[in-house]
């Protein structure tokens, strides 16, 4: 939403604005992720796209699918982020890998 996207950026005129959220609704569309995927090894980051793949590496005939991450049964053996126990052991983990890193 507008809203949302005023937090992250600060824009000198309503021009600019309107130009960025035009940037960022192209380049999210579900054609264009879909497209990307062709010349990237990555999971379209929306569902819409992933039925739009067609081919990779300029291969039509390969039908990668099956092998994204986020192909439904694959998120079966996919490892989740455990954001609660991220948020709870920032500080100390943090403190240990930098110990790690400076000996």
């Amino acid at each position: 939403s507008k809203a949302n996207v005023k937090i992250f950026f600060q824009f000198d005129c309503k021009q600019t604005y309107k130009m960025a959220l035009e940037l960022i609704a192209f380049a999210t569309s579900t054609e264009r992720l879909a497209d990307q995927f062709s010349r990237i090894a990555y999971a379209p980051a929306r569902r819409s796209a992933q039925a739009r793949i067609r081919g990779y590496h300029g291969d039509p005939t390969l039908d990668i699918r099956p092998y994204l991450t986020t192909t439904p049964p694959n998120l079966d053996n996919a490892v989740r982020a455990d954001v609660d126990f991220w948020l709870d052991r920032q500080t100390e983990l943090n403190e240990r890998f930098l110990a790690w890193l400076n000996r």
